[in-house]
């Protein structure tokens, strides 16, 4: 027996026929980032109890994400901070090395030290280059969840890393801003979407400058389609290491780049790019991408699927 089916995603309606057996998916691309979804990841204790508990867990499983920045730096003590309600907060304290939170009295001692690194901008600066110290703390106290990872040496700490990240609707996590010290950006998405599947998310949304696009399409996030194109800098790693970073997307090649690098693109790619429109249109020595949303200051709209 064969049923109709109403799909409902974004305020457009689809028909669809399908057997009784049979799943129908009706996720489809994103044409934007959901809006905030205002109520809390955690609206109870218990709630917050089984993330911490859950969290441990993340931290203390490696696979195959490693602490450790390049310089040597072990980075093992987490700042985690919770938003209850509009203009409340708690934050918790946790050694990965002891696999134990800070007691309260430890907490309520360190947790100045840690937050001054953000407040004033002692770490912030280190690990987020070319953002101002302003927009840092802005995004720290909007986030409904923020996760900070320190070094400690005697009882002085150093900023490694952060991650912001607030609820969306449509099963969205939105990655508020991500920094960190070399080697460890890698960790902090793999555990940016660990935390997403264990908020039962199903994408995480973000706004990425130019610099850090390389290492999302090589992570596997996508663009939101728009009607933008930009040229991309000299010093951008599309230039530099296209290969590693973008050669094995290769619908960015058919669907959104113009000329980039065709001496180190495979002759079957190149003849795919040779063909497109979009590439006879524009100067041999540029470096385009092509129907993009977003813009140069504020970002540009990427999404990837869980």
């Amino acid at each position: 027996m064969k049923l109709k089916n109403t799909i409902k995603y974004q305020g457009v309606k689809k028909t669809s026929v399908k057997k009784s057996s049979k799943k129908v998916n009706s996720i489809v691309k994103p044409t934007k980032i959901p809006d905030n979804n205002y109520k809390s990841f955690f609206n109870n204790n218990q709630k917050i109890t089984n993330f911490l508990i859950n969290l441990k867990l993340l931290l203390e499983k490696k696979d195959g994400l490693n602490s450790n920045t390049k310089k040597g730096i072990n980075c093992s003590i987490y700042l985690i901070k919770i938003k209850t309600s509009s203009n409340k907060y708690i934050h918790f304290i946790y050694d990965s090395q002891k696999q134990t939170y800070y007691s309260q009295t430890e907490s309520k001692a360190d947790l100045p030290k840690l937050k001054d690194q953000i407040r004033w901008g002692y770490g912030s600066k280190k690990i987020c280059k070319g953002i101002t110290n302003k927009f840092v703390n802005k995004q720290y106290y909007k986030a409904e969840l923020s996760i900070l990872v320190y070094s400690k040496n005697n009882n002085d700490y150093s900023l490694c890393g952060l991650l912001l990240l607030n609820n969306l609707k449509q099963n969205g996590l939105y990655l508020n801003l991500i920094c960190s010290l070399q080697k460890l950006g890698s960790y902090l998405l793999g555990l940016t979407e660990k935390i997403a599947k264990y908020l039962n998310k199903t994408h995480i949304y973000l706004k990425s400058l130019e610099a850090p696009m390389p290492i999302y399409i090589h992570k596997g996030y996508e663009f939101i389609d728009g009607n933008v194109s930009i040229t991309i800098s000299e010093g951008t790693k599309f230039r530099n290491n296209p290969k590693s970073a973008v050669l094995k997307k290769s619908k960015y090649y058919i669907n959104q780049w113009g000329d980039l690098h065709f001496k180190t693109i495979k002759k079957s790619f190149s003849k795919v790019i040779r063909k497109s429109k979009r590439a006879n249109k524009i100067n041999k020595k540029t470096h385009i991408l092509f129907n993009i949303n977003g813009n140069m200051d504020d970002g540009f709209l990427m999404y990837k699927k869980l």
